[in-house]
């Protein structure tokens, strides 16, 4: 089997936007909520209002993604948030989404380059290197309108990515983003609504769907 690692979306909270702004609500929400503690990744989405009288969520479109070790300080002066509310229209709201990750990894080759070293460091999902990773790969497959770094589709050629994985015989990289509750199906870019498991292989560029061949 051909190294493999594979990040996956475990759990999500959503706020609204104006509760992200608002430094004290954030302050509160990061020291009573494990799930906005312990997470570094966050999604900016947009969600359309559908219904007359009832009203229900649509699927959130991810418009931003971020990483941030200081939240109460992050988003009330943020300007990707404040330029996302001039893209949303009346029937639509703003949400910041943070993400709880989960690090897997599968394969028979130790690491070649101070092995254990470098697996520590990726798998240490508090790591900053590993969470600018998680960062970049899900950026490559969203492809939200407000990332002007990193938004492409070219992993290969991305600076990290090589230098931590490709350089250290990585071969695949697993996105997992399933969640079962609609208001955590994120689209956007690339993410085909039907799947939820995407395989970056790392010697051709290729993104397919599912786990990667075994060998």
């Amino acid at each position: 089997m051909n190294d493999t690692i594979c990040y996956k979306i475990q759990n999500a909270y959503m706020l609204p936007y104006e509760k992200a702004i608002d430094e004290k609500a954030m302050d509160y929400y990061e020291k009573n909520n494990e799930i906005i503690a312990s997470s570094r990744i966050y999604f900016i989405c947009k969600l359309r209002l559908n219904g007359f009288i009832i009203k229900r969520l649509s699927k959130p479109e991810v418009l931003y993604i971020g990483e941030t070790f200081d939240k109460k300080n992050r988003f009330s002066p943020h300007k990707k948030l404040l330029k996302a509310t001039t893209i949303v229209k009346k029937n639509e709201i703003l949400a910041v989404y943070f993400l709880h990750i989960r690090f897997s990894y599968f394969g028979l080759n130790q690491f070649q380059n101070n092995p254990l070293d470098i697996f520590n460091e990726i798998k240490d999902i508090y790591n900053k290197t590993s969470i600018r990773l998680v960062e970049r790969l899900f950026i490559k497959l969203f492809n939200p309108v407000l990332n002007d770094k990193h938004n492409d589709e070219n992993v290969l050629e991305d600076n990290l990515v090589k230098k931590k994985l490709i350089d250290n015989f990585i071969q695949y990289v697993n996105l997992d983003v399933g969640m079962n509750d609609n208001i955590f199906n994120f689209i956007g870019g690339r993410r085909n609504e039907s799947q939820d498991l995407y395989t970056f292989d790392l010697t051709n560029n290729e993104m397919t769907f599912g786990h990667p061949l075994i060998e």
